[in-house]
């Protein structure tokens, strides 16, 4: 089976559930886009540079996803100080950082990932150009009664 998540819907779920804006774009069929305008004061000047990171996933084991990720200089540190705004006994248990730009995201520590784990086993996770695609198997016998 496949599922298909459209970037705008996945935006409005993000912005409603962290009260932040994030656009969500194409690159390839391995690679998705995520970008933040970011409002800079400096003495009587302001201005809004856009952060962009370039997230691939590289392999999927599991309920594991390993991801790579790029945006240019300074990306690494910014990341960091997200992670360690977000520190959260949750963030600590989902995001396992490799070094060299690398994480792997265990996505089976979200308990509504993990509900979703027990009747799905995920087989890809890709991009197109208006969407994310998930294909995956559907467990026939997490579906069955006790005793049938």
């Amino acid at each position: 089976m496949k599922l298909r998540v459209q970037y705008a819907e996945l935006e409005g779920i993000v912005s409603a559930l962290t009260g932040q804006a994030f656009g969500l774009s194409y690159v390839d069929s391995k690679t998705f886009c995520v970008q933040k305008g970011i409002e800079v004061k400096l003495a009587m000047f302001n201005f809004a540079p856009k952060a962009k990171l370039d997230i691939s996933v590289e392999r999927i084991e599991g309920k594991d996803v390993e991801i790579s990720y790029g945006g240019g200089l300074g990306i690494d540190f910014l990341l960091k100080m997200a992670l360690s705004v977000f520190k959260t006994a949750l963030v600590e248990e989902l995001v396992e950082r490799l070094g060299n730009n690398r994480m792997v995201l265990h996505l089976g520590s979200v308990p509504q990932m993990q509900a979703f784990f027990d009747y799905v086993e995920v087989m890809s996770l890709s991009f197109e150009p208006d969407n994310i695609v998930l294909e995956g198997r559907l467990k026939v016998e997490a579906l069955k009664k006790p005793g049938e």
